[in-house]
């Protein structure tokens, strides 16, 4: 079968980012563990200067730069281009992560299946910027365009179909998003008060929020760290955090590492007590995931999907938006209880090991494509 998946793709494999990227990433190392599959990876991205087409093994990605320059919004100078890459390869079918890659592959009549990671109606009111706006203020429409033109969308939330529930013709199927392995390999070496927050420094994840709870927390446990890992997206927000831990003198306390390779992110997993999430909107984050693949426990607030990847009191503590006072309760609760962090974290891997396996999410991927193929026979 000749797959073409669209969607952001690292350009640098020895530095894999989160979210969708890596999704992307997972799934077509997944997918082309199968021999008879032949995957093409269309990625529009700006981390390159001009048009590429690179091998990776069994995998060929198509690289499309970016402007230097923007006119219009990147989703809709997106569908020209991948229309035009869908028209040279002519897969059999398109899996795009983004509601461009469905747009395009749908004006070429191909069968096509979206995956939907993000609610943009909810997710806009944290667009910076007038070209972030513009982009913003326009997803919400294209998203559903792409919808009502796909074969068939894959939901990696349920909070993605209770969002979506207008859309009553479409064919939806449920798969989670996929988790490197090293993850259910990671060995438990937690460190007491070890907390960890991984992801991109932005005002949807809450990283103020965050800091302001761990000082709660470290007024009333001594061993108590904070370490922050991921790629600052928002200049302003990464400031204000700064101020803040300067002004409130937790420097030795809270660790902004900034972007880290995998294998460090694995050390970091392995050594944490508890994982840390404070956002004000997730569809089902990547760190949540990744900590049940540990066999670490959560507290998350109640953001977006949240609730439905999580089990409130069985693989962690979900406690409700911007409350801090409440997040670090639960915090201090799962510090103090060091057999209670085993067992919620044990409960974490079984329901992972269920979800995310990155073969088992490849499986039920070719089974949707085999579906769709096949009612488009008919």
């Amino acid at each position: 079968m000749k797959i073409a998946l669209v969607g952001p793709y690292p350009t640098d494999l020895q530095k894999i980012p989160g979210g969708v990227a890596a999704v992307t990433y997972y799934l077509a190392q997944g997918l082309a563990g199968h021999p008879d599959n032949d995957i093409h990876i269309i990625a529009a991205t700006k981390h390159v200067e001009h048009d590429n087409v690179i091998r990776h093994g069994p995998l060929t990605v198509h690289y499309l730069s970016y402007p230097q320059v923007r006119i219009m919004p990147n989703q809709m100078r997106d569908i020209r281009r991948i229309r035009t890459v869908l028209r040279e390869l002519k897969p059999d079918i398109v899996h795009s992560q983004t509601p461009s890659g469905a747009d395009a592959a749908s004006q070429l009549g191909l069968p096509c299946v979206l995956t939907i990671h993000g609610i943009p109606e909810q997710e806009r009111r944290f667009a910076k910027g007038l070209s972030n706006r513009l982009g913003a203020a326009l997803a919400p429409w294209l998203t559903r365009r792409a919808l009502r033109r796909a074969d068939a969308a894959i939901a990696i939330s349920p909070y993605v179909t209770d969002s979506y529930r207008d859309c009553p013709n479409l064919t939806w199927y449920n798969i989670s998003n996929p988790i490197e392995d090293r993850f259910f390999e990671t060995c438990n070496n937690a460190l007491p008060g070890k907390l960890l927050y991984a992801g991109v420094m932005s005002e949807r994840k809450n990283i103020p929020g965050l800091v302001r709870a761990f000082k709660r927390v470290s007024e009333r446990n001594a061993d108590a760290q904070l370490y922050i890992c991921g790629k600052v997206v928002d200049e302003q927000v990464f400031a204000e955090t700064k101020r803040y831990i300067d002004g409130e003198g937790l420097a030795a306390r809270v660790h902004l590492l900034g972007f880290v390779s995998q294998e460090e992110l694995a050390r970091h997993f392995a050594e944490a007590a508890v994982l840390c999430l404070f956002s004000n909107e997730e569809t089902a984050p990547m760190i949540i995931a990744q900590a049940m693949c540990a066999g670490k426990p959560v507290v998350s607030t109640a953001a977006g999907g949240v609730p439905y990847l999580m089990r409130d009191g069985e693989s962690g503590f979900v406690v409700p938006m911007e409350d801090e006072a409440a997040f670090a309760e639960r915090v201090l609760t799962l510090l103090g209880d060091t057999q209670l962090q085993s067992r919620m974290g044990n409960f974490g891997r079984q329901l992972a090991n269920d979800l995310f396996r990155t073969e088992s999410v490849a499986q039920q991927t070719i089974a949707v494509y085999r579906e769709v193929l096949a009612r488009r026979r008919r």
